[in-house]
């Protein structure tokens, strides 16, 4: 191209608009874009909407920018600015939800009386979670995902997660280096839902497996879990770290879980002073994280390696090993725990995880984006591309995963 800017009637020429096919019908992107190659490199640029000769004269603009300035402060001109947040008055209304509504792949026979239930993720004031609908019908759902949000705008996060239920990731850490644990999604149980299960004491029985959990629908959950592990676990909830070690001068429990992230003294010393009282005592942490890509972006300067398995929820304490005793030993737990993740190096690679490396790292990204509930428009204004960008790549990823839809593709990724 001519180091001189082309013509207004060069770029009239020049400047398109995009076209996606989406549900088998070919739509347009409603903005104006253009191709432009200099000095060995070539980029397509959204210039927005509104008539071609606009899209020409700023399609010129860039181009003399891109002379006198260089590629790189040209394009960084030219990306389209992050929208703030909608403001709470649209965030309210239950039409905004219903073009954010997903099916979650792993939260699918979690809640037998919910088929096919659709989840909105609802952030604020730096907290964002999923919550779970309780209903396969897009307009219910949207307007139970409205309710959510008032209910986090006039009474907290700390009532929302106590009255409704949320996707919750949650990991057992069986090493640190290497790490090595095993983690699956789980649906809280919201305060006064009963959730079938009784196996529940007091902790001061021996032979008791104890979760000290802070957030009282976490440990409602994670006690669920627990006591789908066969033979069936007795379990007792304690709300604070302190109250453990109060309760193990006088009773050894079977097992004991923490989270990682307990107020007051913490879990790390809490697991010290058990340990001091029963040196044979098994202790494990827990992380609990709002979803599977929280988990993994938690964990850094791990010299050995890492090894995470997604198990189902009845099988989040499958390293233990069977029978479980009332009095088990951290020796022998620890020799169970070793087997189990060495026998996991004779598996061989799944084909999902080979299909899913195919993709670039913006492709990833999108699909990240997709798989949190985000519409095109959003996706494009976070990764600082065009919306048509958005629909190139998305083509790109169905053909890869060989898809046809989007709520497929979420699917496919959360399944990596």
């Amino acid at each position: 191209m001519s180091k001189q800017s082309p013509s207004i009637g060069y770029w009239t020429r020049r400047v398109f608009r995009n076209s996606y096919t989406r549900g088998g019908r070919l739509l347009r992107v409603r903005g104006w874009s253009v191709k432009i190659q200099h000095q060995g490199r070539r980029h397509t640029v959204s210039l927005g909407a509104g008539p071609r000769i606009e899209a020409a004269r700023r399609a010129r603009a860039l181009f003399r920018a891109i002379l006198t300035r260089g590629w790189d402060a040209a394009i960084a001109q030219s990306r389209p600015r992050i929208a703030p947040a909608p403001p709470a008055a649209v965030r309210d209304q239950a039409r905004y939800w219903s073009r954010r509504l997903l099916v979650r792949r792993y939260t699918e026979g979690l809640r037998p009386a919910h088929p096919g239930e659709f989840s909105a993720r609802i952030e604020h004031d730096g907290e964002g979670h999923y919550f779970a609908l309780g209903t396969a019908t897009r307009t219910d759902a949207a307007r139970r995902a409205a309710t959510i949000y008032r209910t986090i705008l006039t009474a907290g996060w700390s009532a929302a997660r106590e009255r409704f239920p949320r996707e919750l990731t949650v990991a057992v850490l069986w090493a640190m280096d290497p790490l090595a644990c095993t983690y699956g999604t789980l649906v809280t149980t919201p305060e006064g839902n009963p959730d079938g299960l009784s196996r529940r004491t007091e902790p001061t029985r021996e032979g008791v497996v104890w979760i000290v959990e802070a957030d009282p629908g976490v440990g409602r959950t994670l006690a669920s879990c627990v006591e789908r592990h066969p033979p069936g676990l007795t379990v007792a909830i304690l709300a604070a770290a302190e109250e453990a070690l109060r309760l193990t001068s006088d009773v050894r429990p079977a097992l004991v879980l923490l989270n990682r992230d307990l107020p007051g003294i913490g879990a790390s010393a809490c697991a010290e002073g058990l340990r001091t009282r029963h040196p044979d005592l098994p202790v494990f942490t827990y992380g609990t994280y709002s979803d599977s890509d929280r988990l993994f972006l938690s964990f850094g300067g791990v010299r050995a390696g890492y090894i995470l398995r997604r198990r189902p929820p009845g099988l989040l304490l499958e390293p233990l090993g069977l029978p479980l005793a009332p009095t088990m030993r951290m020796v022998q737990v620890s020799q169970r725990i070793r087997r189990y993740f060495q026998s996991l190096f004779d598996a061989p690679a799944g084909d999902e995880t080979r299909t899913m490396a195919q993709l670039t790292p913006r492709e990833q990204e999108i699909l990240e984006a997709l798989s949190k509930g985000y519409v095109d428009k959003e996706i494009a204004q976070r990764l600082g591309i065009s919306a048509w960008t958005v629909h190139g790549h998305l083509r790109s990823i169905f053909d890869k995963l060989q898809v046809h839809t989007r709520t497929e593709a979420a699917v496919r990724y959360l399944q990596k």
